[in-house]
């Protein structure tokens, strides 16, 4: 199938300004955070990156113990980015990645490929209803790639992914990948800071 026409859709911080489409206040992106057509590096399989600022604060429980195989070569492949870049790695957070792992399937359930859930909302109200708690969070959507390598190769060649996977505020990773639907693969990242 072809690829969904949607970009890059990010979200980048400037200070004492709400932006639309989140319950809590959020910074004015610096750029339109909807209609940001980015070229995609693979047509067939498109991503995209958000990333807000949040209020959340609280201790997080961290682990991998429920991460397919692919899920955690999605985690080792975004460390490596990192620490070649001298940026500490992510920790694998369980919690993140279950949420994560529901967008996906709710991306194929659905079909649908974008960061605004008709279910739960943007990727903030659902870690907020899945009880995340952070100080700021990210993500990176895909659909259709066939292996981590992949995936993860497409993010890094566009501008919008690489920010989110190389932001040093970023300290925990969770990685949803779910199989099936239109394009085969669904795949979402979520970063957060605690």
């Amino acid at each position: 199938p072809e690829a969904p026409s949607e970009g890059n859709e990010e979200e980048q911080p400037e200070p004492e300004a709400p932006s639309e489409g989140n319950e809590e206040e959020q910074p004015e992106p610096e750029a339109p955070s909807e209609g940001n057509e980015e070229e995609q590096p693979e047509p067939e399989a498109p991503s995209e990156g958000n990333e807000e600022e949040g209020t959340n604060d609280e201790d997080t429980e961290t682990g991998n113990d429920s991460m397919s195989q692919f899920e955690q070569e999605v985690v080792d492949l975004t460390n490596e980015e990192r620490t070649s870049r001298g940026l500490e790695p992510l920790e694998a957070y369980t919690d993140l990645s279950d949420v994560a792992r529901v967008k996906s399937e709710d991306m194929r359930d659905n079909n649908y490929f974008s960061h605004d859930s008709p279910r739960y909302g943007s990727p903030f109200d659902m870690m907020n209803e899945f009880g995340i708690d952070y100080r700021s969070a990210g993500e990176n959507i895909a659909a259709g790639q066939t292996s981590p390598e992949q995936v993860v190769n497409g993010w890094m060649n566009s501008d919008g992914h690489r920010a989110n996977i190389l932001d040093p505020q970023y300290t925990h990773i969770g990685v949803g990948h779910a199989e099936g639907g239109s394009y085969g693969q669904y795949w979402t990242q979520m970063f957060m800071s605690r």
